[in-house]
């Protein structure tokens, strides 16, 4: 069983398009009708990428806006029952950045909701039964800082310190 599992894996890994090896960081969420978003970060661009899931078929791939050399990680994907799309991450500089893709719309583009003056690093991101989403990540100088988006929106709310 081990030697079928290695070969296996062998033929994953050698079928793979030349694209996915090139990515390290990668996050996927779907919603109750079976949508599907992805995002990843791209080693030779350091954007972040995205792809879509429905009917059967995946999108051709999209750069979210104003992520080039963001260096993401972690990546956070939630997606609301109305297909709207919600990433949050972090780069290597210490900030935390968002994009939201509204139903049959584009990318946003990408956002600082983390304070420029301080380090932040591990964000979270949930969504609620209703498509509000909450971020939460830990701010250095300040502890637990949380931000809130309203479902249908693209702008997060001032970060508000939950822990010192």
């Amino acid at each position: 069983m081990k030697i079928l599992n290695t070969m296996l894996a062998s033929l994953v890994l050698a079928t793979a398009p030349a694209l996915a090896q090139n990515e390290y960081i990668w996050v996927a969420a779907s919603n109750v009708t079976g949508e599907v978003v992805t995002a990843w970060a791209s080693n030779d661009s350091s954007d972040v990428k995205t792809a879509f899931y429905s009917l059967g078929a995946w999108s051709a791939v999209e750069s979210v806006p104003n992520s080039a050399s963001s260096y993401a990680d972690p990546i956070c994907a939630s997606m609301d029952t109305l297909g709207n799309s919600i990433l949050v991450w972090g780069d290597d500089s210490g900030t935390i950045w968002s994009s939201v893709k509204l139903a049959g719309q584009d990318w946003s583009n990408a956002a600082m909701i983390s304070l420029a003056a301080d380090y932040s690093v591990e964000p979270i991101l949930t969504i609620d039964p209703a498509g509000n989403a909450t971020a939460i990540w830990l701010d250095y100088e300040l502890g637990l800082q949380s931000s809130n988006l309203p479902v249908g929106t693209t702008t997060w709310s001032a970060p508000v310190t939950i822990s010192g």
